[in-house]
């Protein structure tokens, strides 16, 4: 007499995948404060992925986390349109405050002035226009970081951090 399975076969990973991504909008809807244009953003393809910094820093930036080196910032909205992005950062001590990163896309640099044989390729830059804030709030009422000065835009007056891509994966 052939065994009898006492538990039904698990659906193939395919199966499974489409009923979770199909479940997620439905779990993870955005906070009533955030408006329009953030609740739903369309993140820019060029800045998720692997990069290097001009001070040779690492990053890995997702539609969720910006990781910088052992530094976790978790991603809380994007506003392409105001290109900038609110985050969380949790210090040593648990407190949590919160971070606007305002980016730039920089002119006559990225990947066409790489063909044409650009030593180095820059085609965005990141200020970190609000770093301790206490709320939501208080990080995207800060002053936007001058965005047409990217060499002395950032605070009071220092350079945009320029990214490219780099080749490496988070562990």
């Amino acid at each position: 007499m052939p065994a009898r399975r006492r538990f039904a076969p698990l659906p193939c990973p395919d199966v499974l995948r489409v009923a979770i991504a199909c479940a997620l909008p439905l779990a993870c809807t955005a906070p009533a404060d955030i408006p329009p244009s953030a609740a739903g953003p369309t993140i820019p393809d060029h800045l998720i992925g692997s990069f290097v910094d001009d001070y040779g820093s690492t990053y890995w930036i997702s539609d969720t986390v910006w990781v910088h080196g052992s530094d976790t910032l978790r991603i809380d909205a994007w506003n392409a349109d105001a290109r900038h992005l609110v985050a969380t950062a949790s210090g040593a001590d648990g407190a949590t405050t919160w971070v606007r990163i305002d980016w730039v896309e920089l002119p006559g640099s990225g990947e066409a002035a790489a063909r044409d044989g650009a030593p180095e390729s820059w085609p965005w830059a990141w200020c970190m226009a609000a770093y301790d804030a206490s709320s939501r709030t208080d990080a995207l009422e800060a002053p936007a970081s001058r965005r047409d000065t990217p060499r002395s835009g950032c605070g009071d007056a220092f350079p945009f951090t320029r990214m490219r891509r780099a080749t490496f994966h988070p562990a």
